[in-house]
Parts: structure tokens; sequence; C-alpha cells
């Protein structure tokens, strides 16, 4: 049975272990939703799609299911479709284009020459999805992308704890809110390294952008609520 979003909750939680509740439980649906984008750019989800043509050469983007513009780049068009043992007989990129045609159509893929009713296959890559009720990614990915997620909600703890040393007049107090965002930022870096291997992107995985880098903070998080370390009311 495929994993669903609140199995994915429940370990980010575990392996984060933010006893003090920093991280309300919005923010667990967003630290997944990024650790998500990311593995599926490493990992896309292969979807392997046979349309009939309407004899007119177009074919919907629409009737991709799965395809995202921005993400899934050119799909491979085998015509006519193989049979088992025989070598696929793709369509050369150069064969076909994109066309927008107005609203409802859309963007088509325009593919000249295909009978009505023959069936064309289309294969390409899309992102991930984990929804209340099914999951795409594979079950042997599940602890990895949940590793991911809680490396994203360490940084932002270490981020806090960084913020919250700087702000304290009080020596003690900076001590240990300075101790807590190393330990959490070391178990950030463990956990992505973990991922990555797992992966097999050995431990060069991106991390998060050093302390200089400019960023802009002034946006809503994925899930269109506020950011755990740059709240709006202070911006």
């Amino acid at each position: 049975m495929a994993k669903v979003r609140d199995d994915f909750r429940k370990q980010v939680r575990r392996l984060i272990r933010d006893g003090a509740i920093i991280i309300k439980p919005d923010d667990y649906d967003d630290l997944i939703d990024r650790a998500l984008e990311a593995y599926s750019k490493k990992v896309p989800r292969p979807v392997v799609l046979d349309l009939p043509s309407d004899g007119s050469g177009d074919f919907p983007i629409s009737s991709l299911t799965g395809f995202d513009e921005e993400f899934s780049g050119d799909p491979e068009i085998e015509y006519p479709i193989s049979n088992a043992g025989d070598e696929p007989s793709m369509i050369d990129r150069r064969d076909w284009k994109y066309y927008r045609k107005p609203a409802p159509v859309g963007l088509v893929i325009r593919l000249f020459g295909i009978p009505n009713g023959n069936q064309v296959r289309f294969t390409f890559k899309a992102p991930h999805s984990i929804t209340d009720t099914d999951s795409t990614p594979p079950q042997s990915d599940f602890n990895a992308i949940c590793k991911l997620a809680a490396a994203e909600g360490c940084d932002d703890l270490s981020r806090h704890y960084t913020q919250t040393s700087e702000s304290s007049f009080i020596q003690a107090d900076q001590a240990i809110y300075q101790s807590k965002a190393r330990e959490y930022e070391s178990r950030a870096k463990k956990l992505r390294e973990q991922f990555s291997a797992h992966v097999g992107a050995g431990s060069q995985e991106e991390g998060p952008p050093a302390a200089s880098v400019t960023k802009n903070w002034d946006t809503r998080n994925s899930r269109g609520g506020d950011r755990l370390t740059h709240p709006r009311r202070f911006r």
C-alpha cells in the first residue's frame, strides 16, 4: 500500500525531534513539499501514455496526464507502437512541434501523418505527488524523502535558534541557542547526505545557502502560509 501524506508527516516529525515545538503542524506539509520538489528533480516520475489520433495531427498537452510544461521537457514519441521484441520506432524531434491554440485547447503537440484512430505512445518525466490518499514515489524512497524533508526542517530550526541567540541579551541563553543552532545544522547536513547517498548522488546534494547569500523571504511558503523563520509581521 502506498504511503500517504500523514505517513510522511509522522516520519518527518520523528526525524526532526523538535521538542520545543517551534515547527507548527502546517509547516510539516511545506517541508514535505520542498523535499518532494527536490526529489522529483533527481528522480522524476516516468509516465507512458498511449493516445489515439483524431486525424488532425494535434495532441493536446492537457491529454498527457501528469505532464508539466516547466518540468517535463520534450516527450519521447513513438509511432507506430512497437511489438514485443521489436526496436521502438521513435519520431525525430524535428518532425513535430509545439503549437498553442486558443482556449480551451491550449498547447498541443502537432504531429502530422497519423491516421485517425491509430495509437501514439508518449513517454515523459513528471513531478511526484503526495496526497492524503496516495503517493507516487516508490516505497523504497519513503525514508529518503522524509530525511530530506527533515533536513529542511532542521535548517529552519538552525536559523531560528541563530536569530534567537542574536536577539538575546543574556549570555547563558545565547550559548544555549547557539548550541542548538549548531546541533540542528549538523543534523541537517547528515540527513541531506543520507538522502543524496540513497538517490545515487553521493554526498554532493546541494545544502542550504551560505549565510551571506541574499534570499527573497518576502514570499509565502509552498502551502500559501507564513514562513517559520521570516514571518510576514516582521517584513
